[in-house]
């Protein structure tokens, strides 16, 4: 663990409780969108990366001050607590800019985009949808190209052919423990081993084929890899329980259960915080990695602000916010770690490889009617 770094994740969540880190703390970032007036005389932004990054960063910030975009719509599929530091270190960075964001789920994606574009007020500038669900609203043409300056360097499998969408950083999963109930020697390191008779209905997981979609990225990862088969996931389903991604490491911080299987780092990080006993580990089988990516949205009202949040979030200062701001791990080479996650290169390789989106998605498409007719059906102990 880097507790130096676990510290400031620390000292960061004390800072947000005093600020009111329950709303979206819009009143930091200036005034109404379009107006102008939320740019402050002389406010100097703060950039990094290359030399022409850094170029591009700036006369963007120009062009969206020139045109009075200093609000950006966030359209994503996360609770709004999770990003409200992260938004904060955009604005800092560039004086006026405001970001409003709004949870909308997977599932509510497009039905509200085609409202907006049905009734001619297009409302969102910038979507952010796992990696299970980007590549199909791309299909319908909802995004513009643009390919951030920021972005240089970016693995090909966390951007598209069409410069339409590209991937950021990515969620971290991994197995987390009741310090209490468990010896970190008594993990189970694959996925058999939490088979075991011992860990019979003392695990939780989220469901599959839902509207969190942590699992069957999880399932399709070891399906690749040769390391499930149908027989185990029908034991999988008879030997734990179904629960959310908050409540499964709640129960695991009360006692309640030993194990949670991919368990978000986020939440375990605040249940941490709080002074629980639970920790996380990262394992093979129990770890995994989802791109999250972000797509200009095609007519969207403040297309200047997004490409700038977009550009911002490939820029070494917004990869280091992600980590120790939202506990997320970025996909630009030499991006730092979030907090307890593995700082070592060598110790990564161990984890099993990220899934290409598109790749992904099509082995999700194949195996979704098989993980139904597991999992959606009365348990037989």
């Amino acid at each position: 663990m880097n507790t130096q770094h676990a510290s400031a994740f620390q000292r960061r969540r004390a800072l947000l409780r005093l600020l009111g880190a329950g709303g979206l703390l819009w009143p930091l970032a200036g005034c109404g969108p379009g107006t102008g007036g939320g740019f402050p005389a002389g406010g100097e932004p703060r950039v990094s990366g290359s030399p022409a990054a850094q170029q591009a960063l700036l006369a963007l910030y120009g062009q969206v001050r020139d045109a009075g975009e200093n609000t950006v719509v966030v359209y994503g599929a996360a609770v709004d607590a999770e990003w409200e530091a992260l938004w904060l270190d955009f604005q800092a960075d560039f004086p006026g800019m405001r970001v409003v964001y709004m949870h909308v789920s997977p599932t509510q994606v497009m039905p509200r985009i085609d409202a907006e574009a049905r009734a001619g007020n297009r409302q969102g500038d910038l979507m952010m949808q796992p990696v299970n669900v980007m590549p199909l609203i791309a299909r319908h043409g909802y995004f513009e190209a643009f390919s951030p300056a920021t972005a240089e360097g970016l693995d090909a499998q966390y951007r598209d052919a069409g410069a339409f969408v590209h991937y950021p950083f990515c969620k971290v999963f991994g197995l987390a423990y009741n310090t209490r109930l468990v010896r970190e020697e008594e993990l189970p390191t694959r996925f058999d081993d939490v088979l075991q008779p011992r860990w019979h209905e003392r695990f939780s997981y989220v469901k599959p084929v839902t509207a969190v979609g942590t699992t069957d990225v999880a399932f399709a990862v070891l399906l690749r890899q040769g390391a499930l088969d149908r027989a185990r996931l029908e034991r999988l389903h008879r030997a734990g329980l179904f629960t959310g991604p908050d409540a499964g490491v709640t129960y695991v911080s009360q006692g309640r259960l030993a194990l949670n299987l991919w368990s978000y780092l986020a939440v375990v990080a605040r249940q941490r915080e709080l002074g629980a006993p639970v920790a996380i580990r990262f394992v093979p089988d129990f770890s995994l990695n989802v791109p999250f990516g972000f797509g200009v949205i095609g007519g969207a009202p403040h297309p200047l602000a997004a490409r700038l949040l977009k550009s911002w979030l490939f820029s070494p200062r917004g990869q280091a916010a992600l980590a120790s701001k939202a506990c997320m791990l970025g996909t630009m080479p030499d991006a730092p770690s979030p907090p307890f996650y593995p700082q070592a290169a060598a110790e990564r390789a161990r984890f099993h490889p990220r899934p290409p989106p598109e790749a992904l998605l099509r082995e999700l498409d194949t195996q979704r009617a098989m993980l139904r007719d597991v999992f959606h059906r009365p348990r037989s102990l």
